[in-house]
């Protein structure tokens, strides 16, 4: 559970007080008040938070930032679990798991109402789940495997990008056993049924909430809502269709630049240091286990590249799942170096050079910028 406990211990600490401004305050005031968000509707986050905001402490606002710290606990916590089946020991997972906690924008968005953290959490689980499901493919642990993919889809529709790498990896272990149509069709109904949570915003616009921001402005400055009756209005609200103008917004040399800004960020969230082991560590996934790493390389490589073409003026909130990636893969070259140290001398050496980003992680904790 020091999985959990740390990181959460970090978050509560430097917790902020009460309800934040811009997409926090909005997804705040939706979610305990029953109210509809702008697109993707977020309808899992909207259910949770109703039921969260309920919570007898604090304010509102502190409860919602709660939930969003408490999903940044969970996801070190199914991280570590995911470390541990590769036999990824204490300090190099305390190392790794450490420096993503401690991310500026892993940390900063773990503090306030939003629903970056709980998309984490969520995938972490799903990688959990693959890996159960690699272990024993049986038809229930492939129908819950879907039913959380659905779950999450109803969070954040970017649970989409890691589908591809979710294919590879069940196609790639278990091929029979994924293709059985009994299977198969057991595992579409779990999913489906996953899905079936956007149903819950229709249902909540029908009793017209006093919190409504599904809609646009007239030129008479009158807001209009929009018609969630209507499935095509409900699916252009699922596939963001607000949004459709920003995705691939930008030229090939802007992109170029997008990409190497998205490179310096990666860097100084993992202080550096955490590159080289970073890509030792998926060489040293792909002769452990080359399916579940080349899955992982599919999902980075998807989320990276879509947010990197993604032309908004946020999008530095977005790239959380790629870190979730590369601390598995960190970890995973900090056990290398630790394998190559073996005993004695090396091994004191190799255990200092794991640890040396720990330090840090404390110095983060006492005089980092995330403090309300």
């Amino acid at each position: 559970m020091l999985a959990f406990l740390l990181p959460f211990a970090l978050y509560l600490a430097t917790l902020a007080p009460t309800i934040y401004n811009l997409d926090s305050a909005e997804l705040t005031t939706a979610a305990a008040t029953g109210g509809l968000t702008r697109a993707t509707g977020y309808p899992l986050y909207l259910l949770l938070g109703n039921l969260w905001a309920k919570l007898p402490i604090a304010d509102v606002g502190y409860r919602m930032n709660l939930l969003s710290a408490v999903s940044g606990a969970l996801t070190m916590l199914f991280a570590d679990r995911i470390l541990r089946r590769f036999q990824i020991g204490p300090v190099a997972t305390l190392g790794a798991l450490g420096l993503l906690a401690c991310a500026p924008y892993f940390w900063a968005l773990s503090l306030i109402a939003e629903v970056y953290t709980l998309h984490t959490a969520l995938m972490a689980a799903i990688l959990l789940l693959l890996l159960r499901w690699a272990a024993y493919p049986s038809a229930g642990r492939l129908a819950g495997l879907a039913l959380l993919g659905g779950l999450s889809m109803g969070h954040h529709l970017a649970t989409a990008l890691l589908v591809p790498g979710c294919l590879i990896y069940v196609l790639t272990t278990h091929p029979r056993q994924f293709l059985n149509p009994r299977n198969l069709l057991l595992a579409c109904g779990a999913g489906i049924l996953g899905l079936s949570i956007y149903l819950y915003l229709p249902l909540r616009a029908a009793f017209a909430p006093a919190f409504n921001y599904l809609g646009m402005y007239n030129s008479a400055g009158q807001f209009i809502a929009i018609d969630l009756s209507d499935p095509r209005n409900l699916w252009w609200l699922m596939r963001g269709g607000q949004f459709t103008g920003q995705m691939l917004g930008y030229t090939v040399q802007d992109l170029v630049t997008e990409t190497r800004n998205f490179g310096v960020q990666l860097a100084q969230s993992f202080f550096v240091l955490g590159l080289a082991p970073g890509l030792l560590g998926l060489a040293s996934l792909f002769r452990r286990n080359w399916q579940f790493a080349l899955a992982l390389s599919a999902m980075f490589l998807l989320n990276a590249g879509f947010y990197i073409a993604y032309r908004v003026i946020d999008k530095n909130t977005m790239f959380l799942p790629a870190y979730v990636i590369w601390a598995i893969w960190l970890a995973a070259g900090y056990q290398q170096i630790l394998t190559w140290a073996g005993d004695g001398t090396g091994a004191v050496i190799g255990r200092a050079f794991c640890t040396a980003q720990s330090v840090l992680w404390c110095w983060r904790h006492a005089f980092g910028t995330c403090r309300w």
